[in-house]
């Protein structure tokens, strides 16, 4: 809530857009709702599963309609931003908490199996390079006079362009070279989990 009325009042004092965007006191909304369910899920109170079979499927359709009808993303990231597009950052995290939190609390429902789909996981694989990447395309991408969602639309199949050729040259070969590198267990040492590319943060 603190991190939610900052960035009104930074907004009404002026400052700019990359100010509020970036910062991490300003997004810390999104982060502090990641740790309040990761609490519930570790206590998950016994009612708690029975009301979030329902969660993810509200959960993507709110994320669906925060995509679809936010306002214009802006354009020059030194632009003010403006008070109707404040909101798109709290529902942004509220839909996406619903949704993670409900395919965990869940199992084998249609959101699984849509999920779980080969185009979506080959996606998910490879988010980590769309959200390295995707700033330097926005940046110096040409964008041939496009607008609105045609230009977005452009811009999202650019970056996929240096997403697929790191993930292709660097990341498989980084993965491959970690698991060769990793300690061969003596019965010695405490297990050591694999981390799978779909588990890494984006």
């Amino acid at each position: 809530a603190i991190s939610t009325l900052l960035r009104v009042l930074l907004l009404g004092t002026g400052s700019s857009a990359l100010r509020i965007f970036c910062g991490s006191d300003t997004r810390a909304d999104a982060l502090l709702l990641g740790c309040a369910l990761g609490i519930i899920l570790e206590n998950e109170p016994v009612n708690v599963r029975r009301w979030f079979i329902f969660a993810a499927p509200v959960g993507f359709a709110a994320w669906v309609g925060v995509v679809t009808f936010s306002p214009q993303v802006i354009d020059d990231i030194s632009v003010k931003l403006s008070y109707s597009y404040l909101p798109i950052f709290t529902l942004s995290a509220l839909s996406s908490t619903l949704l993670i939190g409900g395919l965990v609390l869940t199992h084998r429902t249609w959101m699984h199996h849509l999920l779980a789909s080969p185009a979506l996981v080959w996606l998910g694989k490879r988010s980590y390079g769309i959200y390295l990447w995707h700033v330097t395309v926005y940046t110096f991408a040409p964008t041939f006079g496009l607008t609105s969602y045609s230009r977005q639309m452009f811009l999202i199949l650019a970056t996929l362009v240096p997403v697929t050729i790191s993930y292709s040259f660097i990341e498989r070969p980084a993965l491959r070279l970690k698991s060769r590198l990793r300690p061969a267990d003596d019965g010695t040492s405490s297990p050591v989990l694999p981390i799978s590319t779909a588990s890494r943060p984006s």
